[in-house]
């Protein structure tokens, strides 16, 4: 699989599993098992940092910041995920990273 198709996968797996969180004990299985955070009112938000980190430490996948940047927007957009962008504070103009709802 390429490095879309594993991000692909990784999202959906999480999605999977975020939408059968009904108890902490849930949250903390999930949350162990992909090493993320989702939070959100629904449990179906997670930050695109975390994301990557999932990527490289759970699914084997490296992928450079900016690489990765580039390749959240387009699996977000073919997802139909709502996306925010989040930017470093001391230059608002520079994208770092994305809130991505799962659902």
């Amino acid at each position: 699989m390429n490095e879309m198709e594993i991000t692909i996968k990784a999202i959906r797996d999480i999605t999977y599993d975020a939408k059968l969180i009904k108890s902490d004990d849930d949250y903390k299985r999930v949350l162990n098992k992909y090493d993320l955070i989702i939070s959100g009112e629904k449990i179906n938000t997670i930050d695109s940092t975390e994301l990557r980190h999932c990527l490289k430490n759970v699914y084997n996948c490296e992928i450079s910041h900016d690489e990765f940047l580039k390749l959240i927007s387009i699996v977000c957009t073919k997802l139909n995920l709502k996306k925010e962008g989040l930017y470093l504070l001391e230059n608002t103009n520079v994208l770092n990273g994305y809130l991505i709802h799962l659902f």
